[in-house]
């Protein structure tokens, strides 16, 4: 799906980050991946970004947190683009439904989402708004019908200029995760 030349994808109180299976294909717990504690965080309005990282908890073991909208986007498509659109015009904060309670225990997030309008959606703006994120790293990975991962990157490093934005990565391709993980040194 297309929302102005870019991909429209799938997507109240403190929610603890959920831990990685016991029968995850890597034997790591608790998000402890390497000497380093990591959430994968992601907001998916169809499920390409969801299924995604899912990939990414189940290679590296990590917590998975989904950001979800205190209000949900419409269901369909056309209603979706218009509410995103908006959104992106007045540089909207929508609310975020819940919290990870604890996200000082972690170093590295992972974070997914849908490119909207060619950048980030407004709701991952939120999220990251949220938190104290100094010292932390963040390695975003995205879902797009057309544009790459690199036109949303502005808008995370003015989000935070303390964290470290880490190698990001244009997710379509299901194969390109591990590779990229293994680039992080996450796998």
């Amino acid at each position: 799906m297309m929302l102005g030349g870019a991909s429209l994808l799938g997507c109240g109180s403190e929610q603890e980050a959920t831990q990685p299976a016991k029968a995850s294909a890597q034997p790591a717990t608790s998000g402890k991946v390497k000497g380093s504690h990591v959430l994968v965080a992601y907001f998916s309005w169809g499920g390409n970004t969801r299924r995604r990282a899912q990939k990414v908890q189940e290679l590296t073991g990590a917590d998975m947190f989904e950001i979800k909208p205190a209000k949900p986007y419409p269901t369909k498509y056309e209603p979706t683009t218009k509410v995103a659109k908006t959104e992106r015009e007045e540089n909207a904060r929508p609310e975020v439904a819940s919290r990870v309670s604890n996200m000082e225990g972690y170093d590295t997030i992972l974070l997914g989402y849908p490119i909207w309008w060619h950048d980030t959606p407004k709701l991952i703006d939120t999220f990251l708004e949220s938190y104290e994120l100094s010292g932390k790293k963040i390695a975003p990975f995205c879902t797009s019908g057309g544009s790459p991962l690199e036109e949303s990157l502005p808008t995370l490093e003015q989000l935070d200029k303390q964290a470290t934005l880490l190698p990001g990565l244009t997710a379509n391709d299901m194969d390109s995760i591990e590779p990229w993980l293994r680039q992080l040194s996450l796998v």
